[in-house]
Parts: structure tokens; sequence; C-alpha cells
């Protein structure tokens, strides 16, 4: 993985993000809320994310509903307690909480239109059953997150690991948002991290 600069971001703000690949073997790791098996990352990470940083990782799933009646390809996407870290998440009116926590998730419009599924309803991604808390109506980072096979699913970490979807093997694309002092330097600071953080790759 190489930093670069991300689009749509303030000049405070600096993205990084990994090509897709293959994810290594996974082991227990705590998050705020929970002990999860989530997949396990360069030891990088986990110093970039400890100074105040956001983790996002993305990848294409099958979300269906229950009955087995229709499944549609989404973008799903588990994000840290910081995300967005720059902008607001915001669901439309008649979401049950501000964003998803655990067997949770919050779902793209055209997600909700093709599964013909609304809030309070359950859909089947991977192994987990999730209940839609909420139909996102801005996605801060949705300009910036590249081409995308789907509409969203959005979920936590926990609810990521959930799904049982990152396994050895499977496909995804990790982002770290990084939240730099007013004045700084992007291009410096993009340097110095790939200097200091070469394991990322």
């Amino acid at each position: 993985m190489k930093f670069t600069r991300g689009s749509a971001v303030p000049r405070s703000a600096a993205v990084a993000s990994t090509s897709t690949k293959r994810c290594p073997e996974l082991q227990p790791k705590h998050t705020e809320r929970s002990t999860t098996p989530t997949a396990r990352l360069p030891p990088s990470s986990a110093r970039i994310c400890a100074r105040g940083n956001g983790l996002t990782i993305r990848m294409r799933a099958m979300a269906a509903r229950l009955d087995g009646e229709k499944s549609v390809l989404a973008e799903l996407k588990g994000v840290d307690t910081r995300y967005p870290l720059y902008g607001t998440l915001k669901l439309s009116p008649g979401a049950l909480s501000a964003r998803p926590f655990g067997d949770q998730v919050a779902i793209a419009p055209a997600l909700a239109d093709r599964l013909r599924v609304g809030v309070g309803d359950r859909v089947r991604i991977g192994e987990a059953e999730l209940r839609v808390i909420g139909l996102i109506a801005e996605e801060p980072d949705k300009a910036g997150g590249g081409f995308t096979l789907g509409p969203t699913a959005l979920v936590d970490q926990s609810g990521l690991a959930l799904t049982k979807l990152v396994q050895p093997g499977s496909l995804y694309h990790s982002q770290y948002r990084l939240r730099l002092a007013e004045g700084r330097s992007p291009a410096a600071v993009i340097k110095r991290l790939n200097a200091r953080f070469p394991d990322a790759a």
C-alpha cells in the first residue's frame, strides 16, 4: 500500500488506501464495543488508527431478503467509530438510530428498492442477518470512494465480522483517513508515512 492524497476532503485531511487485495489470517481484535474476529491488518494499521484516524473496509457482497426471493450485489462498507472523520453520515427521517452497531445495517435507498425492504426489516449479508435501521441520505466519502459495484450497505466493524465475509483469500479494499493539524502539508505527511510504515504494502 502507498499513501496518497484523497479526493473530496479538506486540505487538512489525508487519505490512504490500499488496492484491492487478499486479507491474511484472522485473529481476535478488541473494538470499543465488542471483541470480534476480524481481519488482521499490518502492524502499521493499528498504529495509524490509534492516532485518532479512521479505517474503512469495503468489499462487494450479496445482500438478500430473508425469504430468498431477491438478492442484489452491494458494496459492503465496514466502518469504525470515527467514521466519517470529515462530514456527517445522515440517514433519512424515520431511522431507528443515527448509525448502525452490531447486527444493524444502514442501506442506500437503491438497495432498499431492489430488495423491496424498509426500515425494521432484516436482510442477509454473508452469514449475518442484519436489521435495517435506516436509509442513507448522505454518505460523505461516497464521492472519493472510487468505482463501486452496487449500492451501499453500511455496517460497523463488529457487523462486518458477523458476516464472516472477511476470510483468508477474500478480496477487500481498506482506506485510512488521517486528520492533520491545520497548515500541515498532506504531501509531506504522505512521504513520511510511506517511509515510516513500509509494512503497509
